[in-house]
């Protein structure tokens, strides 16, 4: 249900000759282990002309140490996620009901959404991200949503430093 030490090595070895770089979060360990994309969710990348946008869930924020080593003197501005519409999670979901932030980016002003998060909508639409609705909810008992179960593997664009504050050797 969540990354272990073995994972994430394999991972940095993985991307490590493409030029990726890989950062560890890590959030209060008495929090139960929950998907990353339920946690914090960036939602508009970082440019020349702008900040990105990513959002956290308020009641669940990740350590101090590592906010300030990954984002602070970076270009990104971190917003409290709206609470999810309901705080009750279907019966058996190994999961939490912050599966309301795990909706999927498909451009920097485009998401696909769960319906019934009004609040995270109302949220997307003022910073300016055109919501597409969809019906996803009766999903979450399977301890995931949009994102986890419809993640793109390839994008297209160039590559980009989203974090330049970070000496590469600290990844």
């Amino acid at each position: 249900m969540t990354a272990n030490r073995k994972g994430i090595d394999w991972l940095r070895r993985h991307v490590k000759s493409r030029g990726y770089r890989v950062h560890e979060v890590h959030f209060p360990e008495d929090m139960d282990p929950v998907h990353i994309d339920a946690s914090l969710v960036p939602l508009v990348p970082p440019t020349n002309e702008r900040k990105g946008i990513l959002i956290t869930p308020p009641d669940r924020p990740m350590r101090k140490d590592d906010k300030d080593k990954i984002f602070k003197g970076s270009s990104w501005e971190i917003i409290d996620a709206p609470f999810p519409n309901s705080m009750i999670v279907p019966e058996c979901c190994e999961s939490t009901a912050w599966l309301s932030i795990n909706m999927l980016m498909v451009g920097p002003d485009k998401a696909i959404v769960e319906e019934t998060e009004l609040p995270l909508i109302n949220l997307l639409e003022s910073l300016g991200i055109k919501c597409i609705r969809v019906p996803y909810r009766d999903s979450y008992r399977f301890g995931g949503s949009i994102h986890c179960q419809t993640l793109d593997v390839r994008r297209n664009g160039e590559r980009y430093n989203y974090f330049p504050n970070i000496d590469s050797n600290d990844s």
